[in-house]
């Protein structure tokens, strides 16, 4: 993973969350490296972020498509099995957004 164009997407990505008002924050290697290494880890091969609000997901992905961002194959919709859904994108670098469900949801 290219570490300047990760930076650069998820920059953009905060920035949708960000204009949308809903929390995001790091997961999994992401964290990690962040966390750790105050970089993304050697060997990653993708950026992991989470938020709140299962109902938010057309939102988050209008906004993602109109920076450029598009779906990655194999994407499984989850939901009822887990107690969250994802979105698999891709710009420049991939990216798995967690979508948990709020204490509220059914």
């Amino acid at each position: 993973m290219d570490n300047e164009l990760a930076k650069q997407d998820l920059l953009i990505v905060h920035g949708i969350f960000k204009k949308l008002d809903l929390p995001l924050f790091l997961m999994y290697g992401t964290l990690l490296g962040a966390y750790r290494d105050k970089q993304f880890l050697d060997g990653d091969k993708d950026i992991d972020v989470g938020t709140f609000g299962e109902q938010n997901k057309e939102r988050i992905w209008n906004e993602l498509e109109h920076e450029g961002f598009v779906k990655r194959e194999g994407q499984k919709d989850l939901k009822g099995q887990t107690d969250f859904i994802s979105l698999h994108v891709n710009r420049n670098v991939p990216f798995d957004i967690f979508l948990f469900k709020d204490c509220g949801e059914n």
